[in-house]
């Protein structure tokens, strides 16, 4: 009856997170695409920047991400078996007085546990910050170079760049929730 249970949701958890995906990678599209109506080579630019964000999270992060899970698994694993061996075997532990010895060794497994999940959570969290980082930079960076290229004349254009700056302030948070769902 529990492994049914939990297969069916994990089961609606995957669509879920697969529906979700679809929508933020159309959402993504969508803001993309309007970002190419107002400038070509400006949303070239951002496409650009974003490759080489990409790349660097994949390298340097995914992989720390994926060592962690190992050792959530690792962790939960043997944290299952001493539990279960526990309630198996609990009339001999409690005879040759062996609860200490038990306890220890699973908390052991606990605390493992834990630690991989707290490095998990947060480094999940970098992206999203990164991704707010730099989005506030290239609208800063973006602002600077308006006003040095109009020559402090930039009321004509504010805008347009406006209309981009809100567009990719929409495309980011998009771009966050599709790669969340990718890991």
């Amino acid at each position: 009856l529990y492994i049914g249970q939990g297969a069916v949701n994990e089961g609606s958890h995957a669509i879920g997170v697969f529906v979700d995906f679809i929508r933020n990678s159309i959402l993504s599209l969508m803001y993309l695409l309007f970002l190419f109506y107002l400038s070509f080579w400006l949303t070239v630019a951002v496409i650009i920047l974003g490759g080489l964000y990409a790349l660097v999270i994949k390298k340097h992060l995914f992989s720390r991400v994926y060592r962690n899970s190992g050792e959530v698994n690792r962790a939960s694993m043997e944290r299952s078996v001493i539990y279960q061996e526990f309630i198996s075997g609990i009339k001999t532990i409690f005879i040759t007085g062996s609860v200490e010895f038990w306890r220890e060794k699973y908390e052991s497994a606990i605390s493992r546990l834990f630690k991989a999940y707290l490095n998990i959570r947060a480094l999940n969290k970098i992206p999203t910050i990164a991704n707010d980082f730099i989005m506030f930079s290239i609208i800063s960076l973006g602002g600077i170079l308006l006003y040095y290229f109009t020559k402090g004349d930039f009321v004509a254009y504010i805008g347009i760049f406006g209309t981009f700056m809100l567009g990719l302030y929409r495309l980011v948070p998009s771009l966050t929730n599709t790669q969340t769902n990718l890991c």
